[in-house]
């Protein structure tokens, strides 16, 4: 990961009160694209991309954009070690001396992807503490005592039980119930949108740029 060419980061959680100097590292161009209120959302989501001052210094910022469907933003780059070969009308991607790499990292929100199943789950209302304090101040706790009586004796098991029911009984009636929407992990790779096709893995791969670069100031 160190020498790796480009390194783009989702979910950065950055905003505007986060400084750029805080999160910058030596040797490395930062570049960031944070989420906006266009977004839909509070907080979440952001990108940011680092690139290798080793392999790239002339690097541009194209445009950004935050919806609530995709955030993503596009950097040119022009790398160091570029191939001086004669002019060609279709000169491949690794002999061209006029060389420049758009990188788009793009982020989809994790409710874009997948459909969220309905459960129910139980809440805690902002009342609740109030309410229990009234319910067990009211409450004649010697009856609890009295019932639990056996043969002149407190039977402790039946004490505690019906103590305990009690304020379980109590507290289930200041809880309340809401329907709330969840999202299930992708389990396997297919449900995160399948393998990189090779014939563009090969373009994206950190290490292929790297090798290439190293390859090329060998020969210098």
């Amino acid at each position: 990961m160190r020498n790796c060419a480009v390194l783009c980061l989702m979910e950065t959680w950055l905003n505007d009160n986060m400084p750029e100097p805080a999160f910058q590292i030596d040797g490395r161009l930062f570049f960031r694209a944070d989420r906006n209120q266009q977004s839909g959302k509070a907080r979440g989501g952001g990108l940011c991309v680092y690139v290798n001052k080793g392999w790239c210094t002339n690097c541009t910022l194209v445009n950004s954009h935050c919806s609530e469907a995709i955030e993503h933003m596009t950097i040119k780059c022009r790398p160091h070690c570029l191939a001086h070969t004669e002019p060609s009308p279709t000169p491949t991607w690794a002999s061209s001396d006029h060389i420049s790499i758009m990188l788009v990292p793009a982020y989809r929100p994790l409710l874009r992807r997948h459909t969220p199943t309905q459960r129910t789950i139980t809440v805690w209302p902002s009342d609740a503490v109030p309410a229990l304090q009234d319910c067990f101040q009211r409450t004649d706790w010697q009856i609890f005592r009295e019932a639990a009586v056996r043969e002149e004796e407190v039977d402790l098991e039946d004490y505690t039980s019906a103590v305990l029911g009690y304020i379980n009984k109590c507290t289930e009636d200041v809880h309340q119930h809401q329907d709330s929407n969840r999202i299930s992990e992708p389990e396997t790779l297919a449900e995160c949108g399948g393998p990189v096709p090779a014939e563009s893995q090969g373009c994206c791969d950190s290490g292929l740029v790297t090798d290439w670069h190293s390859e090329r100031l060998g020969d210098s």
